[in-house]
């Protein structure tokens, strides 16, 4: 669980800088989960799913390695699909996923990405700040 200070940072950081919604005081606590999905018009968008709907996800791990990555920071993978049916715990650093419409998502230690945007534009990635970006990627099985 984040400290007091760090919770109340990351939510009024989060608000004000890369959200249009609030973020619900629960939600800065746990951490956000949000999905990176191919719309019917080709382009990756996100959604905010709640810790029950990740439930339901997670449970359906699939074939495939679990990979620890260690990505150095800064760095940027421009236009690109997830390689699989995958969620992303972040676990060190700070990353940030945009789409082609212009929205994003900056994800912090505790935050989860599940990645289904397996076709189409897809999305840029960045690691940003200074610590290396550490991230735990875990398939999902078809469905």
């Amino acid at each position: 669980m984040l400290p007091r200070a760090a919770a109340q940072r990351t939510t009024k950081y989060r608000t004000a800088k890369y959200r249009t919604d609030p973020i619900p005081q629960e939600a800065a606590i746990m951490g956000q989960i949000v999905r990176v999905y191919t719309g019917s018009d080709g382009e990756s968008h996100f959604e905010n799913l709640t810790p029950d709907q990740f439930a339901d996800i997670a449970n359906n791990v699939g074939a495939g390695d679990i990979i620890v990555n260690r990505r150095e920071s800064p760095s940027f993978s421009d236009y690109h699909n997830a390689p699989r049916r995958q969620y992303v715990v972040n676990l060190n650093g700070i990353a940030e996923f945009e789409t082609a419409d212009g929205s994003k998502v900056r994800m912090f230690p505790g935050d989860v990405l599940v990645a289904e945007d397996l076709t189409g534009h897809g999305h840029i990635a960045r690691s940003i700040g200074e610590e290396f970006r550490v991230s735990l990627a875990v398939p999902l099985a078809e469905g």
